[in-house]
């Protein structure tokens, strides 16, 4: 069974903790994260053990269980898709996806920017007839009656609260906003605001 070399031990830990960093579930959880990141690299690295990716995402659930986060959105199986596959090339000494990681993340304004300024720029935003006809569109009816610790219901673009009776348009992640909301964002991203994950091609 292929080693890693010293290089890529060390190139693997920044890697793991690289993109647990940009994981949403561990946003502003820095200390959350280096623990989880120990917990990924002892897990990579066991001498003479075959690797399954499952066992990685169960690693990556119980861990976030242990502080009452249940991760149901499909960013667990991704994160632990990209670990295997870092873990792979570094198996083969090539650190490409380790550099890209190192790339800053553009943030809202310079990509508009990037487009010259256009907002909805069709090389990076989506028209409305593509957006219109992805996802469901739902009538938001309100419970009086919920639960305490139940997630609070709001679209997290506007901050407003969804109110009864309002049309909210729910993504294949199954997060919900406005309709006005997310058409106005996918007219510049392709990404759902709270998981990440690429929501319309």
């Amino acid at each position: 069974m292929a080693e890693l070399t010293p290089e890529a031990v060390n190139l693997l830990s920044e890697g793991i903790a690289l993109l647990l960093g940009r994981w949403y579930a561990l946003q502003n959880e820095p200390e959350k994260a280096q623990q989880l990141t120990v917990n990924i690299y002892q897990w990579l690295i066991r001498p003479s053990e075959a690797l399954y990716v499952d066992e990685l995402e169960d690693l990556l659930d119980d861990f976030m269980l242990s502080f009452n986060t249940d991760i149901d959105d499909g960013s667990v199986e991704e994160i632990a898709d990209s670990l295997m596959i870092m873990h792979k090339e570094c198996l083969e000494g090539n650190f490409a996806s380790i550099v890209r990681l190192r790339q800053p993340v553009p943030t809202f304004n310079q990509r508009i920017q990037e487009q010259g300024g256009q907002f909805g720029n069709k090389d990076l935003g989506l028209s409305d007839d593509f957006i219109s006809d992805h996802g469901k569109v739902i009538i938001f009816i309100s419970s009086k009656s919920s639960p305490a610790d139940e997630e609070p219901n709001f679209c997290v673009i506007c901050q407003m609260d969804f109110e009864d009776q309002e049309r909210i348009r729910v993504l294949d992640c199954h997060h919900e906003y406005h309709v006005e909301c997310i058409s106005k964002w996918f007219n510049v991203k392709r990404t759902c605001p709270i998981c990440k994950s690429i929501a319309l091609y």
